[in-house]
């Protein structure tokens, strides 16, 4: 728990840095910022709720919070899949649920992102739970899209590559091939939001070749290609 503690105190600082330089250089935007555990599903609604009515409404809703958490298969730790199930896949459903109700109040319209993986399309060997949360994440919100259409709400469904995070760098210490930069998957996201693609897959051209090859390529070739995936 003072593990837990520490590694908690040390990112909300870094979260208060990162926005105090963008204060510093956009002083027109204004940013709110509050704590949430994606597995207390009761808080998600009141604490979107909460920061909409502090910026004053909301457009944009992106359902990013995961987990990547690795185990030996065959050990019998299947919690930690339930673990990752709970926050990849019902956090997104519930942040959704919430942004829904919300932008229906504000009679609006809006949109929502999903933030999936290109593991949705090409399971990590290492850790398949992973890729089955972000399987189940794209399918969920892509079996939405048509039903808020009425509430002008749009669904986009991002599916990063590799990208040079935190995260992945924990689960990939030695580094990985055609790891993108944070900065540039953040703005290409952002280009599909504007441009209202329904699916993006990124960063940069070249993981939207793969996408269009991994449909064409034979079995053998992907089961090659995923003994270099962790």
């Amino acid at each position: 728990l003072t593990v837990l503690s520490a590694l908690l105190a040390r990112i909300y600082c870094e979260i208060m840095i990162v926005l105090f330089k963008i204060n510093e250089a956009l002083q027109d935007i204004r940013i709110e910022v509050a704590a949430q555990d994606m597995t207390q599903r009761e808080r998600v609604g009141p604490v979107l709720a909460g920061l909409a009515h502090l910026l004053g409404v909301a457009d944009v809703v992106i359902a990013n919070a995961g987990l990547l958490k690795g185990r030996e298969l065959g050990d019998g730790r299947t919690q930690r899949d339930r673990n990752m199930f709970e926050v990849n896949v019902f956090g997104a459903i519930e942040t959704a649920e919430a942004a829904i109700q919300l932008m229906r109040q504000q009679g609006r319209g809006g949109h929502l992102v999903a933030i999936s993986s290109f593991s949705a399309f090409v399971p990590l060997p290492g850790n398949p739970a992973y890729s089955a949360t972000k399987a189940a994440l794209a399918a969920y919100f892509n079996g939405l899209r048509p039903v808020v259409a009425k509430d002008r709400i749009e669904v986009t469904v991002v599916y990063p590559g590799f990208v040079k995070t935190d995260l992945l760098n924990r689960a990939a210490p030695r580094g990985l091939p055609l790891m993108g930069r944070a900065d540039d998957t953040a703005a290409d996201i952002m280009r599909a939001v504007a441009h209202h693609q329904p699916e993006a897959v990124v960063p940069g051209s070249l993981w939207r070749l793969l996408y269009q090859l991994q449909h064409y390529a034979p079995q053998a070739v992907l089961r090659r290609v995923q003994r270099y995936l962790p």
